[in-house]
């Protein structure tokens, strides 16, 4: 087995996702003698914007460039900024598709989840991760396979010593509930048995 597969964590649960990015901008807002620089993560690709839009069952048109360009302030772009402020035409209200997409993506990129679109603005759910398989959804006593199939008159019981084959008709019902009680009086039984076949020398 190669040592990276070795090292890779395959237990049920543990998914782990890539961690969303999201690179830095040199974009400002300038103007009336302002240079303000502001949070990149709410710049996105055009096409990444449509491509969201569309999740929410909206066109192309739903998505426009919201910018800065109020006459005084302007975003201003460097040449290698490809990135636009794209919000998307959501029930009348413009929400930053940027945003969105970081939204998405808290919780690694490719994580599952559904958007609500009930509200006022969209929702990112994203769904819940499954037990880890460690320390939970397993059952906390395991016992072996017996070697042969079980006889009408017999059980595996958990004891003090681990899971063990017992005779039904040997032993009181209430031993077989469980408990340090019952494990200690079935112990004592046990040990009992045991005692007598050595004096017969079996």
């Amino acid at each position: 087995m190669p040592a990276a597969v070795a090292a890779a964590v395959n237990l049920p649960g543990l998914v782990t996702y890539p961690g969303y990015t999201i690179q830095a901008t040199d974009a400002y807002i300038g103007g009336g003698g302002a240079h303000l620089s502001f949070d990149a993560t709410t710049l996105t690709m055009q096409q990444d914007a449509i491509a969201l839009a569309a999740q929410f069952g909206l066109g192309p048109t739903s998505v426009v460039d919201t910018s800065l360009n109020n006459g005084v302030f302007v975003t201003i772009y460097p040449s290698d900024e490809l990135r636009r402020e794209w919000s998307i035409n959501f029930k009348g209200v413009l929400v930053n598709a940027g945003v969105l997409i970081a939204q998405q993506n808290a919780k690694g990129v490719g994580h599952p989840g559904s958007w609500d679109l009930s509200g006022a603005t969209p929702n990112w759910i994203p769904t819940p991760d499954p037990p880890d398989g460690i320390t939970a959804g397993v059952q906390t006593k395991i016992a072996p396979h017996p070697v042969r199939a079980l006889l009408q008159n017999e059980t595996v019981q958990h004891g003090l010593a681990g899971p063990i084959v017992v005779r039904t008709d040997l032993i009181s019902p209430g031993v077989l509930d469980g408990g340090a009680a019952t494990q200690q009086q079935m112990l004592v039984t046990l040990l009992s048995i045991q005692a007598s076949l050595q004096k017969l020398g079996l």
